[in-house]
C-alpha cells in the first residue's frame, strides 16, 4: 500500500465521525502528511494538492515538543512550509494547533513517524482529532 493511500483512510475516518452525529458531507481534511520521526523526511507525496510542504527542520522542531521539557512551539508557533499555526496544546502523542483562515491542525506522534492533518475552518476540531488519532494509533500498532 502506498503511503498516499492513508489520505483516503483519513478522509473515511473523518466522514465516519460526522456521520455519528447524523451529519452528511465530504471530508473537510485539506492537507495530510506523514514524516519520519528521526529525520523529518516525508513519507507521503509532496506534490499533491493535499500535500504538506514542511522542511525536515520544521518537523524536528515539532518532534522536540514531545522530547524537551521546555516546549518551543508555545513561543514560535507551528510552522509547516508557508503555513504557521498557533500552538494550542499537546500531550504525550498529540499536538494541536489552529490558524484563522485555514483551520485546525492535529499532529500525532507514532513510534517512527509524525502524522500531520490540517482541516478547513468548517470542520469541527474534535472530528479532525478523532480521525487523526485513529490512523495514528493504527500506525503505532503496526510498529510504525
Amino acid at each position: 500500500m502506498s503511503w498516499d493511500a492513508y489520505k483516503d483512510s483519513l478522509d473515511s475516518y473523518y466522514v465516519a465521525e460526522i456521520q455519528k452525529r447524523g451529519e452528511k458531507g465530504p471530508s473537510q481534511l485539506t492537507h495530510a502528511g506523514i514524516f519520519g520521526l528521526a529525520d523529518g523526511n516525508p513519507w507521503m507525496s509532496t506534490n499533491k494538492k493535499w500535500s504538506i510542504a514542511a522542511s525536515a527542520g520544521e518537523i524536528k522542531t515539532i518532534v522536540s515538543a514531545f522530547t524537551q521539557a521546555q516546549n518551543p512551539l508555545g513561543a514560535t508557533g507551528i510552522k509547516l512550509g508557508p503555513m504557521k499555526f498557533m500552538y494550542l496544546r499537546n500531550d504525550d502523542t498529540t499536538v494541536y494547533g489552529k490558524k484563522k483562515g485555514i483551520g485546525s491542525l492535529c499532529i500525532y506522534k507514532s513510534k517512527t513517524a509524525l502524522l500531520i492533518v490540517i482541516a478547513s475552518e468548517a470542520a469541527q476540531a474534535g472530528d479532525v482529532n478523532s480521525a487523526t488519532m485513529k490512523l495514528g494509533e493504527y500506525l503505532t500498532k503496526s510498529g510504525m
